[in-house]
């Protein structure tokens, strides 16, 4: 992303006024964002500046029995660092990616893999 708005990132999504997303975004300068949005009522959690460009690696984490979502980004697929978490119940969850929010044109965004892992032993 290179202009205010542009974005790409992964989302837990129940709908579009309910979901946890982390995101590559440009908002005055290149950050990787943790947000949220509950009953149509949207916050950034966290923001933390990251000038990278290329191979940005983006997880969340959902554990069933607390509903907290922990947000994660990676430069190398191996350290990982985190904007933060949130607890947020949602009614059937869904990966979603998305790339867009472009005042001028979208941003380049190469999505490469994207994994769902589900441990049935905590679903409780």
């Amino acid at each position: 992303p290179t202009q205010n708005t542009q974005q790409a990132g992964l989302l837990v999504y129940q709908d579009d006024d309910n979901y946890v997303q982390v995101t590559r975004i440009y908002a005055g300068g290149s950050k990787v964002t943790l947000a949220r949005e509950v009953g149509g009522s949207a916050v950034v959690v966290n923001s933390i500046s990251e000038t990278s460009t290329q191979g940005i690696h983006l997880r969340l984490d959902r554990e069933l029995s607390t509903d907290r979502i922990t947000a994660h980004y990676s430069l190398d697929g191996a350290n990982w660092i985190s904007p933060g978490s949130v607890v947020q119940s949602l009614n059937n969850p869904r990966l979603a990616i998305f790339a867009g929010a472009s005042p001028g044109g979208f941003p380049n965004a190469i999505l490469e893999w994207a994994e769902v892992i589900t441990d049935e032993s905590s679903a409780g």
